[in-house]
C-alpha cells in the first residue's frame, strides 16, 4: 500500500518571482530581499531605530566608564541604592512572613543542641579511664 506524501507548500507570488521573504526578528513584519547579492537589512524601521538607540546608549556608557565618570556616579548613588534595595527586601520579607512562607530563625523554638550518646567501644582508651 503506497504511503501518502504531503504536497509541498504553495509558493507565494514573490517567491515565484525569485524574491526571498524575511521576517523582522523584533516585530514579525515581512521584509523582502529584492537582490540576493546585497546585504539585507533584517530590521524594520522601528526595530532599526531601537537598535540604533541601544548602540548609542552603550557607546555613551563605554565613554563614561573609560573617563571615570561612571565610577563617580556609582559612588554617589551607592548609599541611596542600597537603602532602596534594603527597604524593598524588608517589604518582601514582611509579606512572606505574613503569608507563612518565610519563618525567621528567631521565631523558632529554642532548643539546646543534642549530643549523641556514644558507645564505650567508640571512645578512645584514655577516655574510659
Amino acid at each position: 500500500m503506497p504511503t501518502a506524501t504531503k504536497a509541498p507548500p504553495r509558493k507565494t507570488r514573490e517567491e515565484l518571482m525569485g524574491r526571498k521573504l524575511i521576517k523582522c526578528p523584533h516585530c514579525g513584519e515581512l521584509l523582502m530581499d529584492l537582490d540576493r547579492n546585497d546585504k539585507v537589512d533584517l530590521f524594520c524601521i522601528p526595530a532599526r531605530k531601537r537598535e540604533e538607540r541601544k548602540d548609542r546608549l552603550h557607546r555613551n556608557y563605554i565613554r563614561r566608564r573609560d573617563n571615570g565618570k561612571q565610577k563617580e556616579y556609582e559612588e554617589r548613588t551607592k548609599a541611596a541604592k542600597k537603602e532602596w534595595m534594603d527597604a524593598k527586601k524588608n517589604a518582601l520579607r514582611a509579606e512572606d512572613i505574613a503569608k507563612g512562607v518565610f519563618v525567621p530563625v528567631s521565631a523558632l523554638p529554642k532548643k539546646e543542641p543534642k549530643i549523641a550518646e556514644q558507645k564505650s567501644a567508640d571512645l578512645p582508651m584514655a577516655a574510659n579511664q
